[in-house]
């Protein structure tokens, strides 16, 4: 039994490892039986790999040998793990290498810290526990937030590196166990350093990916932020005008008796909704507030809107679009849920106090405002892809100088922004 036991241990391992690191990353159908059968047959496998090498002693197994047997069974188990995660196969070999450096990193912390070496059923135990403890830490503060999204941009160039350099140092440090039995404390403490080293690596290319990824998505919102403006300029310049037409034809056909006045002031009124651009000092803003206060007009919103921003001429257009429609699309979306007429409100106001704008935008919610970083967090599954909105914000906002705040009091969230005025960003000096 415990040889039989020892004979799978490492196939054992690097399956155990592999399953608990990817517990959070897709699987192909059926991912429970294909958990069993990939279990199954990664032993039976062992069984039979192990009778390959079992006529070469311990003592006289060569090096070449020695890494045949660890790296085919390693590459036996990756072949296995394929069956059942469903990733790119860059994607995949940068967990293979994942794998590789938690199961060695457990291994040389048992051995360094073996107080009863030998073949038993306590030592084998507590391998195995070691194992899965170290497999569990490298989870948690690592690849438990894995996204397969992030891991599809890691492609060869930089996977194949830290896999080449892995099977270096894997020759390199079985060649030194042969030779010099590598049984010392100090060898095992080196080896457990190098695999740290290399999970840490590993760790840093995902969250170079991530960033990047994020990057991409933050520039493609800020894009599609400037063509919507565009086409929001012009379709809030249309409206002005075919309004101020209407008025006058509807008007001649009254000065001709053709429409009474009752059914004057009513087509008048329905107009004015459509024509009531508001006026704050900057273009920009004017057309995000119009378009905005139709479609709260359109979904039954209150929308109370106080603001003057003509020193916010040095902000970009575009910039100032996409901050404040961030906003107020968020507010909306909150509103919107609410069924009680006297919370589906919104206030948005803008004022100038000193060489600053100070702007507070109200709503009412059914949520609690949960923030990470300053910023609130989405209450939509994909966080991460949600959340993108309030961090292009954000960095509008500090890319001008400003700063930006959130707060909640009982159903009333405030975003609460302050944005030097231009007088304050042509000498900044003067209000510091």
């Amino acid at each position: 039994m415990i040889r039989f036991l020892f004979g799978r241990m490492f196939f054992w391992d690097l399956l155990f490892t592999g399953l608990i690191l990817s517990l959070s990353l897709p699987k192909r159908p059926h991912g429970k039986l294909r958990c069993l059968a990939v279990f199954a047959a990664c032993t039976l496998t062992s069984m039979l790999w192990s009778g390959l090498f079992q006529h070469h002693g311990a003592a006289n197994e060569s090096l070449g040998i020695m890494i045949g047997n660890y790296f085919g069974a390693y590459l036996i188990v990756l072949g296995a793990l394929a069956l059942l995660l469903d990733l790119e196969r860059w994607s995949f070999l940068y967990m293979g290498t994942f794998i590789w450096f938690a199961q060695q990193a457990a291994n040389a912390l048992d051995f360094a810290f073996a107080f009863q070496p030998g073949m038993t059923i306590w030592s084998w135990l507590r391998h195995e526990a070691i194992l899965c403890g170290t497999a569990a830490l490298v989870y948690w503060f690592g690849t438990r937030k894995f996204q397969a999204m992030v891991l599809q941009r890691l492609q060869l160039n930089r996977v194949a590196p830290i896999w080449l350099a892995m099977c270096l140092m894997c020759c390199v440090l079985n060649s030194y166990a042969s030779k010099s039995g590598g049984n010392s404390k100090a060898f095992y403490l080196a080896e457990l350093c190098f695999n740290l080293f290399g999970i840490l690596y590993l760790n840093s290319l995902y969250t170079m990916s991530g960033l990047e990824r994020e990057s991409e998505n933050i520039h493609f919102m800020m894009e599609q932020g400037r063509r919507q403006y565009e086409i929001s300029r012009e379709s809030i310049e249309q409206i002005n005008i075919k309004s101020h037409d209407l008025r006058h034809q509807i008007r001649a056909f009254h000065r001709q008796g053709q429409i009474n006045e009752k059914v004057l002031t009513d087509i008048e009124n329905t107009i004015d909704r459509y024509d009531s651009t508001v006026h704050t000092g900057n273009r920009a803003l004017d057309i995000l507030l119009t378009e905005k206060s139709l479609v709260c007009q359109s979904k039954g919103i209150g929308f109370t809107c106080m603001a003057e921003a003509r020193e916010i001429g040095y902000m970009e257009e575009t910039d100032l679009y996409a901050m404040f429609g961030n906003a107020l699309e968020n507010a909306i979306e909150a509103v919107e849920k609410l069924s009680d007429p006297q919370k589906r409100q919104i206030s948005f106001t803008m004022r100038k106090v000193g060489g600053f704008y100070i702007v507070r935008l109200q709503n009412y919610t059914a949520d609690t405002l949960e923030l990470h970083d300053g910023l609130p967090q989405t209450t939509k599954q994909d966080k991460r892809s949600h959340g993108i909105g309030m961090r292009s914000m954000k960095m509008l906002v500090e890319k001008y100088g400003g700063q930006m705040s959130f707060q909640q009091e009982e159903d009333v969230v405030e975003l609460s922004l302050m944005l030097l005025a231009k007088s304050a960003a042509e000498n900044p000096m003067q209000y510091t």
